[in-house]
């Protein structure tokens, strides 16, 4: 009975290891470079594309009054939206390339033009709110 087992096992790591060979194998290692993604593609697929990048940091007085209505007007959107925390090393590579300068923004990226918005705003009382005006304008399509 254990023996059985162990054959069985031994047989399923086999053709595991016998299908992961096969995929491995298909791979071509040397292909040239006009069979991957180019710049026009890049320009097509990237810059060409309706998104919106959400900025925040967790500790953001201003992020945090403005989260529920940035969640609500993404999930309207008929693009699709990005969260990015400018806490993180991959957070910061973008914060530089759209030259973002305070954390509650959201970057529109519309057919290759972009454009930035503070989500949040204090209001006269000094409080921290939501910027409405700028959340819709950066959510239109």
């Amino acid at each position: 009975m254990v023996k059985d087992k162990l054959m069985f096992m031994i047989g399923i790591f086999g053709l595991v290891l016998l299908f992961g060979m096969a995929i491995y194998s298909s791979f071509q290692f040397d292909a040239p470079y006009d069979s991957h993604l180019t710049q026009k593609q890049y320009n097509d697929v990237v810059l060409e594309q309706n998104v919106q990048l959400v900025f925040y940091k967790k500790t953001c007085p201003y992020c945090r009054a403005a989260k529920n209505a940035v969640i609500k007007a993404a999930s309207k959107s008929d693009y699709p939206t990005f969260y990015i925390n400018i806490q993180t090393k991959e957070g910061q590579k973008l914060v530089h390339q759209y030259d973002v300068n305070k954390a509650a923004t959201v970057v529109s990226i519309r057919k290759g033009v972009i454009k930035s918005y503070l989500y949040a705003k204090k209001n006269n009382k000094g409080d921290f709110t939501a910027n409405k005006q700028a959340i819709k304008e950066a959510f239109r399509e």
